[in-house]
């Protein structure tokens, strides 16, 4: 994949370069670093004053409501830090899969919007289809039911 992408950018950019409607761009992304002095990732959400470049994930939520979504009261705290361990299978599986494709932004709707403000859902969510439009890759998983499930 990660040589797919390089070969677009480098013989067909106009074609895959994405559109870059600044109306679309994501108010908040998943930043993912790796930990200096331990194993694994550090994840956070983060609100980009810039625009920068980003992978989607696509995925069912499946039956029950999602448990790992951003309400009013761990939007702070997840400003700071995602334990790593809180976050579903498949979360985690688009989180170093985004890593190692050398992309340091995934935007997940269920964790980039906030999920009990009215006005916040409502302006992320019309510009869903422009933020999918707008990434560098989007990860569709769809044989996973929901983000227990795996992605491959």
């Amino acid at each position: 994949v990660k040589r797919w992408l390089e070969d677009c950018m480098e013989f067909h950019q106009e074609r895959c370069t994405p559109l870059a409607d600044i109306k679309a761009t994501p108010r908040r992304l998943l930043e993912i670093t790796r930990r200096r002095w331990q194993s694994g990732y550090k994840i956070r959400l983060v609100q980009p004053r810039v625009e920068v470049e980003y992978f989607c994930l696509s995925h069912c939520w499946g039956n029950k409501y999602e448990s790992c979504t951003t309400v009013k009261s761990n939007l702070s705290k997840r400003m700071r830090d995602i334990p790593w361990k809180k976050l579903p299978n498949l979360f985690q599986q688009a989180l170093v899969f985004t890593h190692k494709l050398d992309a340091k932004y995934l935007w997940i709707d269920s964790l980039c919007i906030i999920q009990d403000d009215d006005q916040d859902w409502s302006r992320e969510a019309t510009k869903m289809a422009g933020i999918y439009e707008n990434a560098k890759l989007t990860l569709a998983a769809i044989a996973a039911r929901n983000s227990d499930e795996d992605m491959f």
